[in-house]
């Protein structure tokens, strides 16, 4: 009998306690600090028969080897990558243009700024609808939401495209979401609400003074105020806003004034605010870009630990949407959808219709040929090929990642940041994974404490569990 290798151990800061995750099973139970001490130094004369039995039946302790455990664990994987795969998320990118000039945007090689700059029409945005149908039925999924992306979705010029999209895919059943700057949203005004355009991501990078310097209009005007005018009317439409802070070294401690400027607005009080920062991407290697993640996870730690007295809650997220997803439905005691193998929707179930009408998997890829899929203009056709390339790029096909306990969590990383850092796209991309899954699971116990009051389990051996 041994400890599994598939075990995850979670300090609890603020509690003083251990959360339990193991990373095949799902299961998720609270423990003091002395119970997972014994367990990693395997100390199982000081548990009683039934704390064994409790433990060997959630996975923490196997008879297998560890050879027969990884053999377990593909075998799982295998089945919940044939379930996920029965799904799919479209996004669709009206333009590449944007209006303003960041310097990290990694898109910033697609700009021409000329006439041929590619945009849909009314026809490519049927013919996206066509490919969609298409794509469901193909896979045995349903999907009701699309996402809209860039360049900037959502400029004033795009408006005349973007009626008939809304229009049409209400017809069809479809809301809305954006990743947008936020700069022209007002433009969009009467699409915003439940029903319609029901989820923004806007980005606010410090203060006026900070974010204007990093996120300018072409015109070099700064654009904070208009994206905070912008973000008070979608919280008046009763629109959920996602608030991304990109985080590095240069303004990591503006960052403090800057949620603090949340406060002051009165969005922190907001149910449909939902802020959080992001590091950008290093340029020293992987070492770098890890070093910078842990100094943003402490940065959350610190601004969440100075509001919790006055909320009762944490008020500022740490970046990893699909992380949080999985930790979150876990939570909910719903293991088999938070469990997959893959790192997120380009290796699983994402398709993007650019606006050049080719499709993608991974919006980063927009604009490289290699990570091409297919067209969906005038008609669908895919490179079945390049679309295995991707969708077959998972944790149980890098050996690296077959014994790693999060597997099923981090599944390999980003396969284009692999391919950027170790010029190998079929291997792991790590990224501190470890502490930001941590992250995540102290934030989420953290909330359904504050929601509920109680433990999300009881401890081991004093509950019947």
């Amino acid at each position: 009998m041994r400890l599994s290798s598939y075990v995850i151990f979670v300090p609890m800061e603020r509690t003083g306690e251990t959360v339990l995750v193991h990373g095949i099973s799902g299961a998720v139970d609270r423990v003091s600090n002395e119970w997972a001490r014994n367990m990693r130094a395997m100390r199982w004369d000081l548990f009683s028969e039934q704390d064994l039995a409790d433990m060997m039946r959630r996975g923490y302790i196997t008879e297998k080897t560890v050879e027969e455990e990884r053999e377990t664990a593909i075998r799982i994987g295998r089945r919940l990558r044939e379930k996920a795969m029965r799904s799919a998320s479209f996004i669709l990118m009206p333009t590449i243009k944007c209006n303003l000039g960041c310097d990290y945007c990694f898109q910033n090689f697609l700009r021409t700024d000329g006439a041929d700059t590619p945009s849909v029409d009314t026809r490519m945005v049927d013919a996206a609808f066509a490919a969609m149908a298409e794509l469901q039925a193909r896979r045995g999924a349903r999907v009701d939401r699309i996402l809209l992306f860039g360049g900037e979705p959502l400029l004033a010029e795009n408006r005349p495209v973007l009626e008939h999209f809304f229009r049409k895919g209400a017809e069809l059943g479809y809301r809305y979401e954006a990743v947008t700057n936020g700069t022209e949203l007002h433009h969009y005004r009467d699409y915003l609400g439940p029903g319609k355009l029901e989820w923004v991501q806007i980005t606010l990078d410090g203060p006026q003074e900070v974010h204007d310097r990093q996120r300018w209009a072409r015109n070099g005007q700064g654009t904070y105020w208009q994206i905070k005018r912008n973000i008070d009317m979608a919280l008046e439409q009763g629109v959920a806003v996602s608030l991304r802070m990109n985080v590095g070294w240069q303004n990591r401690e503006a960052i403090r004034e800057l949620v603090a400027e949340f406060d002051r607005y009165g969005w922190l009080r907001h149910g449909q605010f939902h802020p959080y920062c992001a590091p950008i991407r290093g340029e020293g290697g992987q070492q770098e870009s890890t070093r910078l993640q842990r100094a943003v996870i402490r940065l959350v730690r610190e601004m969440n630990a100075a509001y919790r007295p006055r909320y009762g809650r944490d008020v500022v997220a740490i970046s990893g949407g699909v992380v949080r997803t999985k930790i979150s439905r876990l939570l909910a005691e719903q293991p088999v959808s938070a469990l997959t193998p893959a790192y997120c929707g380009a290796h699983l179930n994402m398709f993007v219709f650019s606006a050049d009408g080719d499709i993608y998997t991974c919006w980063e890829g927009i604009g490289v040929p290699s990570a091409r899929v297919g067209r969906f203009w005038p008609c669908l056709e895919l490179d079945e090929e390049s679309l295995s390339r991707w969708f077959e790029r998972h944790s149980l096909n890098i050996p690296a990642c077959q014994k790693c306990r999060y597997m099923f969590f981090c599944g390999g990383g980003c396969g284009i940041h692999a391919l950027e850092h170790n010029d190998e796209f079929y291997s792991s991309y790590c990224n501190g994974f470890a502490e930001l899954f941590r992250g995540h699971v102290e934030q989420a116990i953290a909330q359904l404490d504050d929601l509920e009051g109680v433990p999300i389990h009881q401890e081991l051996g004093y509950s019947g569990v």
